[in-house]
Formats: structure tokens, sequence, C-alpha cells
């Protein structure tokens, strides 16, 4: 029985799909990128047009760019992610959030936690009547 890893062979198989233009041999993605990005530029060029006169035409090619910056390249650092992707991480993280149960927690309602390895058993006391630790859980699970 033999295994191989493919995720090396398909990952950028995608990517690599190629288009010919005009005798120009072109990346399937980066042809349908410059598509929209000239269809997303053109309103701004056509109000532009009247005030500026060509200048405005270069407004495709900083749109194009920016199209270009955000779905097609990639960061340098970290996991060398799409832009795009990189800005919807940032968004989506939960730093300097305490979480219970996957829902935010605002610890400036007064109830203090305390957050303890599940392999060191807890200590035998007795229920504290300021303790709602329990409660806290049952409402929000």
């Amino acid at each position: 029985m033999h295994v191989y890893d493919l995720t090396g062979l398909t990952r950028g198989a995608g990517e690599q799909r190629r288009v010919v233009v005009q005798s120009f041999d072109v990346p399937l993605q980066s042809l349908v990128l410059a598509i929209c990005g000239f269809v997303a530029a053109l309103p701004f060029v056509i109000v532009l047009f009247p005030l500026l006169g060509y200048v405005a035409l270069f407004g495709i090619g900083l749109v194009e760019v920016g199209v270009f910056w955000l779905f097609r390249w990639r960061s340098r650092s970290g996991l060398r992610l799409k832009h795009y992707q990189a800005i919807l991480d940032r968004r989506r993280s939960h730093v300097d959030r305490f979480l219970v149960c996957g829902v935010p927690y605002d610890l400036t309602r007064g109830l203090a936690l305390s957050v303890v390895p599940s392999s060191i058993p807890a200590p035998k006391t007795e229920r504290h009547p300021d303790d709602d630790v329990g409660e806290l859980f049952s409402r929000v699970c």
C-alpha cells in the first residue's frame, strides 16, 4: 500500500490554469480579476471624466492595482494569506476578549472567574452565596 501527499500537487492547480489571449499566456484568475477591476472602475471614470478629462483614465489603473493587491497578491509575513483573507481574519479575531462557550463575556460586570487546567482536580469547598459561575454557564451555554 502506498500513500501519497497530493496537497502540493492539487493546491496550486487552480492558480496554474492559463488562458491564451491575443497570443499572451495569462493566468485565468488574473484575467477574471482584470475584467472585474475594469468593470468596477468604469463608474468612477464616467463620473470623473467630465471633471478631470483624460487624467481620469488613470483611475482604471489604480483600481486594477487595488483589486490585484486585495485578491491576487499574498502577504509577506505569517501564513502568506491573500490580503482580503488576512483582513477578514483580523476582523474575526477575538484578541483581548474573554469567551465563555463561544460568547464574548464582559469582565466589567464584576464576576471574577479563574480558569484552571482540567487535569488539576478542583478543591472541595462549600459554595459561596456570591459565586454564580454555575449560573453564568447555564445562561450562556
